[in-house]
Order: structure tokens, then sequence, then C-alpha cells
């Protein structure tokens, strides 16, 4: 027996979403989310490199270079922004990006990582490890920055 369903006028909003509404509804809401963090990112305060303390907590930062932005990267392990930005890039290898980057102008470590205390200032904000990937591409796809582009 074919049973039928009448929706009076006022009962439209509590009517099942119609699958692709709800898709796009929560599409929307993660562009929302991302942008949201694009925003609090971008209105951080850059701290230079030197007086840095990023917490042990995932999140994606930005570095500027001279007042330029440079590079935007993210962190989620398990010792999030404070490992990826302290160790990696200021005391990492010659193959980090800051190393790599100003390593022809400053060939001597310690002239380096002075340099990047100094010249190189940080942003970032805290992020679900689940997230960082997805934002840290919108980053990079809007800013541009040059150190990215390797």
């Amino acid at each position: 027996m074919l049973q039928r369903t009448f929706i009076r006028s006022g009962d439209v909003n509590s009517a099942p979403p119609i699958d692709g509404e709800s898709k796009r509804d929560k599409a929307m809401e993660d562009v929302q989310q991302r942008c949201t963090a694009i925003k609090q990112l971008l209105a951080a305060k850059p701290v230079p490199f030197g007086e840095a303390e990023p917490p042990a907590k995932p999140g994606i930062y930005l570095m500027t270079y001279e007042g330029e932005p440079c590079y935007i990267g993210m962190a989620k392990g398990r010792f999030g922004l404070r490992d990826r930005l302290m160790r990696a890039h200021l005391h990492g290898e010659d193959g980090h990006v800051l190393h790599r980057e100003l390593g022809a102008a400053f060939p001597d470590k310690a002239q380096r990582v002075a340099r990047i205390k100094e010249a190189v200032s940080i942003q970032w904000i805290e992020a679900a490890a689940s997230d960082v990937a997805n934002l840290e591409r919108a980053l990079i796809n809007l800013i541009d920055p040059a150190w990215n582009r390797h």
C-alpha cells in the first residue's frame, strides 16, 4: 500500500534534509570554519622568532621575513608547533626551509640562526590535527608565499 505524506507550508523546516542539501550545508560549514581560522591566523600578532613561545599543540603558522610573508606550514605531531618551529625550523638541518633559503647569505649556522631570530617573525594558531593540512593548503593558495613554491 502506498502511503502519502503531506506537508503543510508551516512544516517545511521539520522535513528531513535532502541528501544533497546536507552535503552542501556541511561543505559550507567547513568553508566557514576554514575562513574563521585563516582570519584568526592573519590577525595574530607576529612574534620575532627569538621571542616566540609556541605551544606544544597542532596548528598552522605563517612566517614573515623582513615583513613579507615567506612560508606557511603546519604542525600536527606529538609536540606540535613548538617542536616544528623551534627544533625543525630554527635549529634544524640545512635542508629545512629557513636554512635552505638563508644559507647562501649566512653560511655559518650560528649567524644564520641569529638572523632568523631577529628577521623572521611567526604567527600561529592552534587547530585540530585533522584540520591542519586543509588549512595550510587553503592559506598557501591564498597568499602564495615564495618559500612554499619549491
